[in-house]
């Protein structure tokens, strides 16, 4: 989806959460979102977007357990800032006011009969950041 309910960003619940709270109410593996110019991943969530409860922190989920929400707007243009502190539900996030500077990038997902594994690549900015995790069938 184009705009996130549940951020870290700027623009906060941008979108009606009527669709979030089904994506994760169905619990969805995988939710992805633009809008936002920086990037963030949940933990593994259930619950709704107004009231997230976190089901796995490890970076290792299994699918079916939870969803995890990513927003994927760090591509360059009109880079923003991120909560500091991050909310609880939050597993990382890169924005302007991160330490080292915003990551800019992209996502890299792949697929198997099996797995769901995603990695954050920084092209440019903050190299140093990294973001990983896989869902397990």
């Amino acid at each position: 989806m184009h705009m996130p309910c549940l951020t870290v960003g700027a623009h906060g619940c941008a979108s009606d959460p009527t669709i979030t709270d089904m994506l994760i109410g169905k619990s969805v593996d995988l939710i992805l979102s633009g809008h936002d110019h920086n990037y963030s991943r949940s933990h593994q969530i259930s619950g709704t977007a107004a009231a997230p409860v976190v089901v796995d922190r490890d970076g290792t989920f299994a699918a079916g357990a939870g969803s995890v929400l990513v927003t994927v707007g760090a591509g360059g243009h009109n880079a923003r800032t991120v909560a500091s502190p991050l909310p609880a539900w939050a597993a990382t996030a890169s924005g302007t006011n991160s330490p080292g500077g915003i990551a800019y990038g992209h996502l890299e997902l792949t697929a198997t009969e099996a797995t769901l594994t995603a990695r954050y690549v920084a092209d440019a900015g903050n190299r140093a950041y990294a973001d990983a995790f896989v869902v397990t069938r």
